[in-house]
Protein backbone atom coordinates (compact mmCIF):
# COMPACT_ATOMS: atom_id res chain seq x y z
CA UNK A 1 0.00 0.00 0.00
CA UNK A 2 1.20 3.56 -1.05
CA UNK A 3 -0.15 6.27 1.07
CA UNK A 4 0.82 9.91 0.46
CA UNK A 5 -0.57 13.35 0.64
CA UNK A 6 0.82 14.74 -2.32
CA UNK A 7 0.38 18.39 -3.33
CA UNK A 8 -1.76 17.88 -6.17
CA UNK A 9 -3.96 15.09 -4.19
CA UNK A 10 -4.22 12.21 -1.35
CA UNK A 11 -3.11 8.89 -2.56
CA UNK A 12 -4.00 5.70 -0.82
CA UNK A 13 -3.65 2.89 -3.12
CA UNK A 14 -2.10 -0.61 -3.57
CA UNK A 15 0.81 -0.72 -5.66
CA UNK A 16 0.73 -4.42 -6.35
CA UNK A 17 -2.60 -6.19 -6.38
CA UNK A 18 -3.13 -9.68 -6.63
CA UNK A 19 -6.34 -11.67 -7.09
CA UNK A 20 -7.69 -13.96 -4.28
CA UNK A 21 -10.13 -16.37 -3.10
CA UNK A 22 -12.03 -15.48 0.44
CA UNK A 23 -13.71 -18.55 2.23
CA UNK A 24 -15.56 -18.14 5.37
CA UNK A 25 -14.40 -20.96 7.33
CA UNK A 26 -16.76 -23.17 9.91
CA UNK A 27 -14.97 -21.39 13.01
CA UNK A 28 -15.86 -17.76 11.74
CA UNK A 29 -12.18 -17.45 10.33
CA UNK A 30 -11.20 -16.45 6.60
CA UNK A 31 -9.00 -17.87 4.74
CA UNK A 32 -6.94 -15.81 1.75
CA UNK A 33 -5.67 -17.69 -1.14
CA UNK A 34 -3.59 -16.15 -4.15
CA UNK A 35 -5.27 -16.73 -7.43
CA UNK A 36 -3.19 -18.58 -10.33
CA UNK A 37 -3.63 -15.03 -12.05
CA UNK A 38 -0.68 -13.20 -12.19
CA UNK A 39 0.14 -10.17 -10.10
CA UNK A 40 -0.39 -6.76 -11.76
CA UNK A 41 1.29 -3.20 -11.08
CA UNK A 42 -1.29 -0.07 -10.31
CA UNK A 43 0.50 3.14 -10.48
CA UNK A 44 -2.00 5.09 -12.50
CA UNK A 45 -2.74 7.26 -9.91
CA UNK A 46 1.03 8.13 -9.88
CA UNK A 47 0.89 9.12 -13.64
CA UNK A 48 -1.69 11.13 -12.96
CA UNK A 49 -0.77 13.42 -10.34
CA UNK A 50 2.51 13.88 -12.99
CA UNK A 51 4.68 12.17 -10.42
CA UNK A 52 8.69 12.68 -12.18
CA UNK A 53 9.87 8.83 -13.15
CA UNK A 54 6.49 7.59 -12.26
CA UNK A 55 6.23 6.10 -16.42
CA UNK A 56 10.06 4.90 -16.41
CA UNK A 57 9.86 3.17 -12.75
CA UNK A 58 6.55 1.48 -14.32
CA UNK A 59 8.26 0.18 -17.30
CA UNK A 60 11.27 -1.21 -15.19
CA UNK A 61 9.23 -1.95 -12.41
CA UNK A 62 6.66 -4.50 -14.95
CA UNK A 63 9.89 -5.78 -16.45
CA UNK A 64 11.27 -6.73 -12.62
CA UNK A 65 7.83 -7.84 -11.39
CA UNK A 66 7.52 -10.49 -14.82
CA UNK A 67 11.05 -12.12 -14.15
CA UNK A 68 10.41 -12.88 -10.84
CA UNK A 69 6.40 -14.12 -12.07
CA UNK A 70 8.45 -16.50 -14.69
CA UNK A 71 10.77 -17.95 -12.39
CA UNK A 72 9.84 -21.31 -10.92
CA UNK A 73 12.35 -20.74 -7.94
CA UNK A 74 10.26 -17.91 -6.60
CA UNK A 75 6.97 -18.36 -7.36
CA UNK A 76 5.30 -14.80 -6.62
CA UNK A 77 2.99 -15.04 -3.30
CA UNK A 78 1.56 -12.07 -0.94
CA UNK A 79 2.72 -13.86 1.92
CA UNK A 80 6.29 -14.19 0.57
CA UNK A 81 8.10 -11.14 1.20
CA UNK A 82 10.96 -11.76 -1.36
CA UNK A 83 8.94 -12.01 -4.12
CA UNK A 84 7.81 -8.49 -4.09
CA UNK A 85 10.45 -6.27 -1.17
CA UNK A 86 12.68 -5.39 -4.14
CA UNK A 87 10.03 -3.91 -5.83
CA UNK A 88 8.18 -2.00 -3.17
CA UNK A 89 11.47 -0.36 -2.00
CA UNK A 90 12.21 0.73 -5.63
CA UNK A 91 8.83 2.08 -5.60
CA UNK A 92 9.46 3.94 -2.47
CA UNK A 93 13.25 5.61 -3.46
CA UNK A 94 12.11 6.33 -7.39
CA UNK A 95 8.83 7.70 -6.40
CA UNK A 96 9.61 10.57 -4.33
CA UNK A 97 13.07 12.09 -3.19
CA UNK A 98 11.72 11.58 0.27
CA UNK A 99 9.73 8.15 0.07
CA UNK A 100 9.94 5.50 2.49
CA UNK A 101 9.87 1.90 2.96
CA UNK A 102 7.75 1.44 6.30
CA UNK A 103 9.63 -2.10 7.35
CA UNK A 104 13.14 0.46 6.84
CA UNK A 105 11.52 2.86 9.31
CA UNK A 106 13.89 3.63 12.52
CA UNK A 107 11.90 2.25 15.40
CA UNK A 108 9.27 0.34 13.29
CA UNK A 109 8.18 -2.19 15.33
CA UNK A 110 7.90 -5.36 12.99
CA UNK A 111 4.45 -7.12 14.55
CA UNK A 112 2.79 -3.62 13.99
CA UNK A 113 0.56 -4.16 10.62
CA UNK A 114 -0.98 -1.29 10.17
CA UNK A 115 -0.98 1.00 7.69
CA UNK A 116 0.91 4.13 7.80
CA UNK A 117 -0.87 7.53 8.16
CA UNK A 118 -0.99 9.41 5.16
CA UNK A 119 1.46 12.73 5.18
CA UNK A 120 3.50 14.93 3.13
CA UNK A 121 6.42 12.11 2.75
CA UNK A 122 5.16 8.87 0.18
CA UNK A 123 5.16 5.68 2.60
CA UNK A 124 4.69 2.16 1.04
CA UNK A 125 4.15 -0.29 3.36
CA UNK A 126 4.64 -4.07 2.89
CA UNK A 127 1.10 -4.48 4.54
CA UNK A 128 -1.35 -5.70 2.40
CA UNK A 129 -5.55 -5.58 2.29
CA UNK A 130 -8.52 -6.65 0.72
CA UNK A 131 -10.67 -5.16 -1.53
CA UNK A 132 -14.24 -6.43 -2.77
CA UNK A 133 -14.91 -5.84 -5.81
CA UNK A 134 -18.38 -6.38 -8.11
CA UNK A 135 -18.04 -8.75 -10.84
CA UNK A 136 -17.80 -7.33 -14.40
CA UNK A 137 -21.43 -8.93 -16.10
CA UNK A 138 -20.16 -11.66 -18.13
CA UNK A 139 -20.89 -11.11 -22.16
CA UNK A 140 -21.07 -14.46 -22.48
CA UNK A 141 -24.24 -14.24 -20.30
CA UNK A 142 -25.58 -11.39 -21.93
CA UNK A 143 -24.96 -12.73 -25.60
CA UNK A 144 -26.79 -15.90 -24.30
CA UNK A 145 -29.73 -13.50 -22.66
CA UNK A 146 -29.99 -11.88 -25.99
CA UNK A 147 -30.23 -15.13 -27.87
CA UNK A 148 -33.24 -16.22 -25.65
CA UNK A 149 -35.18 -12.88 -25.95
CA UNK A 150 -34.71 -13.81 -29.67
CA UNK A 151 -35.81 -17.12 -29.94
CA UNK A 152 -39.04 -16.59 -28.11
CA UNK A 153 -40.21 -13.32 -30.05
CA UNK A 154 -39.66 -15.48 -33.26
CA UNK A 155 -42.46 -16.32 -34.81
CA UNK A 156 -41.29 -18.98 -37.54
CA UNK A 157 -38.04 -20.80 -36.90
CA UNK A 158 -36.89 -19.64 -40.54
CA UNK A 159 -36.34 -15.86 -38.48
CA UNK A 160 -33.56 -17.21 -36.11
CA UNK A 161 -30.01 -17.61 -37.79
CA UNK A 162 -29.36 -21.46 -38.40
CA UNK A 163 -26.36 -21.48 -35.75
CA UNK A 164 -28.93 -20.15 -32.86
CA UNK A 165 -30.83 -22.84 -33.80
CA UNK A 166 -28.69 -25.43 -33.59
CA UNK A 167 -27.30 -23.55 -30.09
CA UNK A 168 -30.84 -25.04 -28.62
CA UNK A 169 -31.57 -27.87 -30.47
CA UNK A 170 -30.61 -31.03 -28.81
CA UNK A 171 -27.50 -33.41 -30.72
CA UNK A 172 -28.56 -36.00 -32.71
CA UNK A 173 -27.85 -39.43 -31.88
CA UNK A 174 -27.32 -40.46 -35.24
CA UNK A 175 -23.42 -41.89 -35.90
CA UNK A 176 -21.66 -39.91 -38.37
CA UNK A 177 -19.00 -42.19 -39.04
CA UNK A 178 -19.28 -45.74 -39.78
CA UNK A 179 -16.30 -48.61 -39.23
CA UNK A 180 -16.82 -51.94 -36.86
CA UNK A 181 -14.80 -52.60 -34.17
CA UNK A 182 -15.88 -52.59 -30.96
CA UNK A 183 -19.08 -50.29 -29.26
CA UNK A 184 -17.44 -48.10 -26.38
CA UNK A 185 -20.55 -47.93 -24.73
CA UNK A 186 -21.27 -51.69 -24.04
CA UNK A 187 -20.05 -53.62 -21.36
CA UNK A 188 -17.23 -56.79 -21.45
CA UNK A 189 -16.51 -59.51 -19.60
CA UNK A 190 -12.88 -58.91 -17.35
CA UNK A 191 -11.89 -61.64 -15.13
CA UNK A 192 -10.84 -60.27 -11.74
CA UNK A 193 -9.53 -61.41 -8.52
CA UNK A 194 -12.30 -60.93 -5.62
CA UNK A 195 -11.81 -59.51 -1.88
CA UNK A 196 -11.79 -62.88 -0.39
CA UNK A 197 -9.00 -65.70 -0.04
CA UNK A 198 -10.52 -68.97 -1.45
CA UNK A 199 -10.95 -70.10 -4.66
CA UNK A 200 -14.25 -69.70 -5.01
CA UNK A 201 -13.35 -65.89 -5.38
CA UNK A 202 -11.52 -66.45 -8.20
CA UNK A 203 -14.12 -66.12 -10.84
CA UNK A 204 -15.04 -63.29 -13.70
CA UNK A 205 -16.31 -60.53 -12.82
CA UNK A 206 -18.56 -58.17 -15.06
CA UNK A 207 -17.16 -54.78 -15.76
CA UNK A 208 -16.90 -52.10 -19.05
CA UNK A 209 -13.72 -50.66 -20.78
CA UNK A 210 -12.76 -47.66 -19.29
CA UNK A 211 -10.67 -45.51 -21.71
CA UNK A 212 -8.68 -43.64 -19.31
CA UNK A 213 -5.42 -41.46 -20.97
CA UNK A 214 -3.90 -41.37 -17.75
CA UNK A 215 -3.04 -44.19 -15.54
CA UNK A 216 -5.35 -45.16 -12.64
CA UNK A 217 -5.39 -48.00 -9.36
CA UNK A 218 -8.22 -49.97 -7.85
CA UNK A 219 -9.78 -47.21 -5.70
CA UNK A 220 -9.77 -44.69 -8.86
CA UNK A 221 -11.26 -47.81 -11.10
CA UNK A 222 -13.88 -48.64 -8.18
CA UNK A 223 -15.39 -44.80 -8.41
CA UNK A 224 -15.28 -45.51 -12.20
CA UNK A 225 -17.60 -48.49 -11.20
CA UNK A 226 -19.88 -46.61 -8.55
CA UNK A 227 -20.54 -43.83 -11.13
CA UNK A 228 -21.88 -47.17 -13.91
CA UNK A 229 -24.47 -47.82 -11.40
CA UNK A 230 -25.51 -44.79 -9.46
CA UNK A 231 -25.41 -41.29 -11.07
CA UNK A 232 -24.11 -39.71 -7.81
CA UNK A 233 -21.03 -40.87 -5.91
CA UNK A 234 -19.48 -38.78 -2.96
CA UNK A 235 -15.83 -38.86 -3.28
CA UNK A 236 -13.52 -37.47 -0.53
CA UNK A 237 -10.11 -37.21 -0.29
CA UNK A 238 -6.65 -35.24 1.04
CA UNK A 239 -4.77 -33.61 -1.44
CA UNK A 240 -2.46 -36.00 -3.39
CA UNK A 241 -4.74 -38.98 -3.46
CA UNK A 242 -5.50 -38.41 -7.20
CA UNK A 243 -9.03 -37.03 -7.08
CA UNK A 244 -8.34 -34.41 -10.05
CA UNK A 245 -6.51 -36.90 -12.12
CA UNK A 246 -9.28 -39.63 -11.60
CA UNK A 247 -11.67 -36.59 -12.40
CA UNK A 248 -9.84 -36.19 -16.07
CA UNK A 249 -10.12 -40.32 -16.80
CA UNK A 250 -13.91 -39.76 -16.45
CA UNK A 251 -14.21 -37.27 -18.41
CA UNK A 252 -12.31 -38.42 -21.34
CA UNK A 253 -14.07 -42.04 -20.69
CA UNK A 254 -17.27 -40.27 -21.28
CA UNK A 255 -16.31 -38.01 -23.67
CA UNK A 256 -14.87 -41.39 -26.20
CA UNK A 257 -18.28 -42.93 -25.45
CA UNK A 258 -20.31 -39.93 -27.21
CA UNK A 259 -21.53 -38.27 -23.80
CA UNK A 260 -21.08 -34.41 -22.44
CA UNK A 261 -19.45 -33.61 -19.68
CA UNK A 262 -20.34 -30.59 -17.43
CA UNK A 263 -17.91 -29.46 -14.43
CA UNK A 264 -18.71 -27.35 -11.96
CA UNK A 265 -15.73 -26.12 -8.86
CA UNK A 266 -15.98 -23.41 -6.56
CA UNK A 267 -12.71 -21.88 -8.19
CA UNK A 268 -11.09 -21.14 -11.44
CA UNK A 269 -7.79 -22.90 -10.70
CA UNK A 270 -9.48 -26.70 -9.84
CA UNK A 271 -11.11 -26.21 -13.22
CA UNK A 272 -7.85 -25.05 -15.00
CA UNK A 273 -5.91 -28.26 -12.84
CA UNK A 274 -8.52 -30.92 -14.34
CA UNK A 275 -8.06 -29.18 -17.68
CA UNK A 276 -4.33 -29.99 -17.82
CA UNK A 277 -5.27 -33.47 -16.61
CA UNK A 278 -7.29 -33.92 -19.97
CA UNK A 279 -5.45 -35.19 -23.43
CA UNK A 280 -4.18 -32.45 -25.46
CA UNK A 281 -6.80 -33.51 -28.49
CA UNK A 282 -9.57 -32.58 -26.49
CA UNK A 283 -8.30 -29.94 -23.95
CA UNK A 284 -9.43 -26.85 -26.40
CA UNK A 285 -12.52 -27.87 -26.43
CA UNK A 286 -13.03 -27.96 -22.36
CA UNK A 287 -14.27 -24.00 -21.97
CA UNK A 288 -14.18 -22.67 -18.30
CA UNK A 289 -16.67 -19.93 -17.89
CA UNK A 290 -16.20 -18.82 -14.68
CA UNK A 291 -12.85 -17.32 -15.85
CA UNK A 292 -12.21 -13.73 -16.56
CA UNK A 293 -14.02 -12.37 -19.35
CA UNK A 294 -10.45 -12.20 -21.48
CA UNK A 295 -9.58 -15.95 -20.15
CA UNK A 296 -12.87 -16.83 -21.12
CA UNK A 297 -12.91 -15.87 -24.48
CA UNK A 298 -9.52 -16.87 -25.34
CA UNK A 299 -10.69 -20.68 -24.30
CA UNK A 300 -13.73 -20.30 -26.55
CA UNK A 301 -12.23 -18.53 -29.86
CA UNK A 302 -9.05 -21.67 -29.38
CA UNK A 303 -12.08 -24.39 -29.71
CA UNK A 304 -14.10 -22.52 -32.11
CA UNK A 305 -10.95 -22.05 -34.51
CA UNK A 306 -9.93 -25.62 -33.61
CA UNK A 307 -13.59 -27.13 -34.79
CA UNK A 308 -13.69 -25.40 -37.79
CA UNK A 309 -10.11 -26.31 -38.72
CA UNK A 310 -11.04 -29.87 -38.18
CA UNK A 311 -14.51 -29.61 -40.37
CA UNK A 312 -12.78 -28.05 -43.55
CA UNK A 313 -9.61 -30.98 -43.33
CA UNK A 314 -11.18 -33.77 -42.03
CA UNK A 315 -12.14 -36.40 -45.16
CA UNK A 316 -15.07 -38.61 -43.55
CA UNK A 317 -14.08 -42.34 -45.36
CA UNK A 318 -10.53 -41.58 -44.33
CA UNK A 319 -11.72 -41.04 -40.65
CA UNK A 320 -14.16 -43.81 -40.67
CA UNK A 321 -11.17 -46.28 -41.46
CA UNK A 322 -9.03 -44.83 -38.56
CA UNK A 323 -12.37 -45.20 -36.04
CA UNK A 324 -12.56 -48.77 -37.14
CA UNK A 325 -8.79 -49.44 -37.03
CA UNK A 326 -8.12 -48.17 -33.39
CA UNK A 327 -11.13 -50.00 -32.43
CA UNK A 328 -10.16 -53.35 -33.95
CA UNK A 329 -6.80 -51.93 -32.15
CA UNK A 330 -8.74 -51.83 -28.54
CA UNK A 331 -10.78 -55.11 -28.71
CA UNK A 332 -7.92 -56.62 -29.30
CA UNK A 333 -6.20 -55.64 -26.25
CA UNK A 334 -9.01 -56.32 -24.50
CA UNK A 335 -8.89 -59.58 -25.62
CA UNK A 336 -5.37 -59.83 -24.28
CA UNK A 337 -6.39 -58.19 -21.28
CA UNK A 338 -8.59 -61.03 -20.78
CA UNK A 339 -6.46 -63.66 -21.55
CA UNK A 340 -3.94 -62.71 -19.56
CA UNK A 341 -6.62 -61.70 -17.04
CA UNK A 342 -7.88 -65.83 -17.18
CA UNK A 343 -4.19 -66.94 -16.81
CA UNK A 344 -3.86 -64.81 -13.43
CA UNK A 345 -6.47 -66.18 -12.23
CA UNK A 346 -4.79 -69.91 -13.21
CA UNK A 347 -1.45 -68.79 -10.87
CA UNK A 348 -4.02 -67.94 -8.51
CA UNK A 349 -5.68 -71.04 -8.58
CA UNK A 350 -2.97 -72.96 -7.91
CA UNK A 351 -1.43 -71.10 -4.73
CA UNK A 352 -4.74 -71.41 -3.07
CA UNK A 353 -5.95 -74.56 -3.49
CA UNK A 354 -4.83 -76.44 -0.92
CA UNK A 355 -2.53 -79.88 -1.12
CA UNK A 356 -1.86 -82.98 1.29
CA UNK A 357 1.40 -83.12 3.06
CA UNK A 358 1.97 -84.95 6.20
CA UNK A 359 -1.51 -85.98 6.80
CA UNK A 360 -3.04 -82.24 6.42
CA UNK A 361 -3.96 -80.08 3.62
CA UNK A 362 -2.24 -76.95 3.20
CA UNK A 363 -1.90 -74.02 1.09
CA UNK A 364 1.20 -73.98 -1.20
CA UNK A 365 2.53 -71.22 -0.09
CA UNK A 366 3.08 -72.90 3.87
CA UNK A 367 4.38 -75.64 2.88
CA UNK A 368 7.23 -73.82 0.75
CA UNK A 369 7.42 -71.47 3.52
CA UNK A 370 7.92 -74.56 5.21
CA UNK A 371 10.81 -75.67 3.57
CA UNK A 372 12.14 -72.74 3.78
CA UNK A 373 12.40 -72.68 7.05
CA UNK A 374 13.76 -75.83 7.81
CA UNK A 375 16.04 -75.77 4.70
CA UNK A 376 19.13 -76.57 7.13
CA UNK A 377 17.94 -80.08 7.54
CA UNK A 378 17.52 -80.84 4.14
CA UNK A 379 21.19 -79.67 3.00
CA UNK A 380 22.63 -83.31 2.29
CA UNK A 381 20.08 -83.26 -1.20
CA UNK A 382 22.38 -82.69 -3.69
CA UNK A 383 19.48 -82.61 -7.10
CA UNK A 384 19.08 -79.70 -8.48
CA UNK A 385 15.37 -80.14 -8.89
CA UNK A 386 12.28 -78.53 -10.82
CA UNK A 387 8.70 -79.32 -11.63
CA UNK A 388 9.77 -81.22 -14.72
CA UNK A 389 8.01 -84.59 -15.91
CA UNK A 390 12.08 -86.23 -15.83
CA UNK A 391 11.50 -85.26 -11.75
CA UNK A 392 8.68 -87.01 -11.28
CA UNK A 393 9.28 -89.98 -8.62
CA UNK A 394 9.67 -93.58 -10.35
CA UNK A 395 8.74 -95.28 -6.79
CA UNK A 396 5.80 -95.60 -4.88
CA UNK A 397 4.80 -95.56 -1.22
CA UNK A 398 5.74 -99.14 -1.24
CA UNK A 399 9.12 -98.92 -2.37
CA UNK A 400 9.61 -96.73 0.38
CA UNK A 401 8.15 -98.34 2.76
CA UNK A 402 10.60 -101.72 1.60
CA UNK A 403 13.26 -99.27 1.78
CA UNK A 404 12.66 -98.70 5.52
CA UNK A 405 12.46 -102.06 6.07
CA UNK A 406 15.48 -102.97 4.65
CA UNK A 407 17.19 -100.04 6.42
CA UNK A 408 16.49 -101.14 9.59
CA UNK A 409 17.15 -104.84 9.36
CA UNK A 410 20.68 -103.99 8.13
CA UNK A 411 21.83 -101.64 10.73
CA UNK A 412 24.98 -101.61 11.56
CA UNK A 413 26.05 -103.90 8.96
CA UNK A 414 25.52 -100.79 6.56
CA UNK A 415 29.87 -99.90 6.92
CA UNK A 416 29.88 -97.86 3.59
CA UNK A 417 27.42 -95.30 4.14
CA UNK A 418 30.12 -92.74 5.07
CA UNK A 419 32.29 -94.07 2.57
CA UNK A 420 33.02 -92.77 -1.08
CA UNK A 421 32.23 -95.98 -3.54
CA UNK A 422 35.33 -96.71 -6.16
CA UNK A 423 34.24 -95.65 -9.51
CA UNK A 424 33.98 -98.53 -11.82
CA UNK A 425 37.28 -97.53 -14.32
CA UNK A 426 39.05 -97.79 -11.39
CA UNK A 427 38.27 -101.50 -11.13
CA UNK A 428 40.67 -104.07 -12.31
CA UNK A 429 39.39 -105.99 -15.78
CA UNK A 430 38.51 -109.41 -15.82
CA UNK A 431 41.92 -111.32 -16.61
CA UNK A 432 43.63 -109.27 -14.08
CA UNK A 433 41.04 -110.23 -11.61
CA UNK A 434 41.00 -114.00 -12.46
CA UNK A 435 44.68 -114.22 -12.10
CA UNK A 436 44.77 -112.68 -8.90
CA UNK A 437 42.13 -115.02 -7.52
CA UNK A 438 44.20 -117.89 -9.05
CA UNK A 439 47.41 -116.45 -7.31
CA UNK A 440 45.24 -116.00 -4.25
CA UNK A 441 43.95 -119.70 -4.40
CA UNK A 442 47.73 -120.75 -4.72
CA UNK A 443 49.01 -119.07 -1.81
CA UNK A 444 46.38 -120.49 0.49
CA UNK A 445 47.24 -123.86 -1.01
CA UNK A 446 51.10 -123.37 0.03
CA UNK A 447 50.03 -122.04 3.33
CA UNK A 448 47.75 -125.30 4.47
CA UNK A 449 50.97 -127.13 3.32
CA UNK A 450 53.36 -125.23 5.40
CA UNK A 451 51.23 -125.87 8.28
CA UNK A 452 50.68 -129.75 7.92
CA UNK A 453 54.70 -130.55 7.24
CA UNK A 454 55.45 -128.66 10.77
CA UNK A 455 52.61 -131.19 12.04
Amino acid sequence: MARWKHERGKLSIPVLEQLVDVELEEDGSLSVMPRQASPVLNLKAFHALDVEGSKAFARDAAEQLQRVIDDPDILFSPFTKKTFETILKSAAARLSASGVYVPDEEGRDETNRKLSVADDTLRISDTWVLYARNRAEDFRKADISKLIRSVEGAEKIEEIPEAGVRFVTPPSDEKIYGGGGIDLGQASWRAGVGEGSGVADLQPKAAHDFFFPLATNADQEAIAYRLEEDPAVHVMGPPGTGKTHLIGNIISHYLACGKRVLVTAKSAEALVAVREKLPEGIRALAISVIHSDREGAGQLEEAIQMLASEAKQINVAQVSREIGDKQNALADVSDRIKAIDVELIDYARRNLEKVSAAGSDVLPMDLARTVVEGQSTFLWFTDDLDLGARFEPQFGDGDIRDARAARIALGDDIAYRSQDLPIAADLPDMPNLLAAHRDLLAANLAGDRARSAKR
